[in-house]
């Protein structure tokens, strides 16, 4: 079984979508893996026309997955119905009122996340 941080009862966890994934994840994955919920990352961004401004970029990820033989999955869980329109790339998702919200791809933030954490991991080790 895998381990999952922070160290909580997954029932614990008020997102039905992301406790079913976290529940799926440690019980099928090997205990090698660790399984980070609600990963919060930061960056340092220096301004783009004068260095001496600087601001924090934040960020958050529902599941990064540190799998030793494989490497790094960054996952973003959405609830509910998911429909995608091709014709627009616009995401969105019915909730249990059967209320339609518009949400951000999750494949783009996955992807963005990714970017995020392979530069502050690159930058902490050079």
């Amino acid at each position: 079984m895998a381990r999952l941080i922070p160290p909580i009862d997954p029932n614990d966890i008020k997102v039905k979508s992301e406790r079913d994934v976290v529940k799926t994840l440690l019980k099928q994955l090997p205990n090698d893996c660790v399984v980070y919920h609600s990963y919060p990352w930061l960056r340092l961004e220096r301004g783009l026309y004068n260095s001496k401004n600087q601001t924090l970029r934040q960020g958050e990820a529902d599941f990064l997955i540190l799998w030793p033989e494989k490497g790094l999955l960054v996952l973003e869980v959405k609830g509910g119905e998911i429909r995608f329109e091709a014709g627009s790339r616009q995401w969105f998702s019915k909730d249990f009122y059967n209320k339609i919200h518009h949400i951000k791809d999750p494949f783009e933030q996955a992807s963005n996340n990714l970017h995020m954490l392979v530069n502050i991991i690159d930058k902490s080790l050079n």
